[in-house]
């Protein structure tokens, strides 16, 4: 059985497929437990890691910690479990080899036009060039079906990477003393 996973975006998704067909599907809005969501939901499934003879993960574009999620949980059981690893882009499981647009949190979307690399643009931007931006229900509805043809290469856990379009922007903490942590700006 493939166990596929994705916390790219505001939806968790897990699915199990046997023989390329889903034979269980969930997607539960993430709200920043990503991790948890994705346990629970295997559990509720009623399948076992142990069933899954690969894995499929979905790579980003998507929130910064949110793909980390997704890909730590995959390298770590694919290493555990010695599960080949395929990665698909949420660009291909939106709508593949077409031009698309993933939305982001910082009011902005993640484009991608075949033939070139991906980048940043405003939704109106993207809009007027006819680039359709992921809906809700698009981004909800991740793995309805298997994309074998769209999973670009097995990988070994150590070579599973983010797909990033922009680099994450980290902020250096506003108070000074944290929790019992000291902080000083500009060390």
């Amino acid at each position: 059985m493939i166990l596929a996973i994705s916390t790219s975006g505001q939806y968790a998704v897990v699915a199990w497929f046997s023989g390329g067909e889903v034979v269980w599907r969930k997607a539960v809005e993430s709200k920043r437990a990503a991790s948890s969501a994705i346990l629970s939901m295997i559990e509720e499934s009623g399948h076992q890691l142990n069933e899954a003879t690969e894995i499929l993960v979905d790579v980003g574009p998507g929130s910064f910690t949110g793909v980390r999620v997704g890909l730590t949980l995959a390298k770590m059981w694919g290493e555990l479990l010695s599960l080949p690893i395929y990665a698909v882009s949420t660009f291909d499981l939106v709508n593949p080899n077409k031009p698309v647009a993933i939305p982001s949190k910082k009011s902005e979307v993640y484009v991608r036009i075949p033939e070139q690399a991906p980048t940043t643009m405003t939704p109106g931007e993207a809009a007027e060039k006819g680039i359709t931006v992921a809906s809700e229900a698009d981004l909800q509805n991740l793995f309805i079906e298997l994309p074998d043809e769209r999973c670009p290469k097995l990988v070994s856990p150590l070579d599973l990477l983010p797909k990033y379009v922009s680099q994450p922007n980290i902020s250096v903490a506003k108070q000074t003393h944290i929790m019992g942590e000291t902080f000083t700006h500009g060390q």
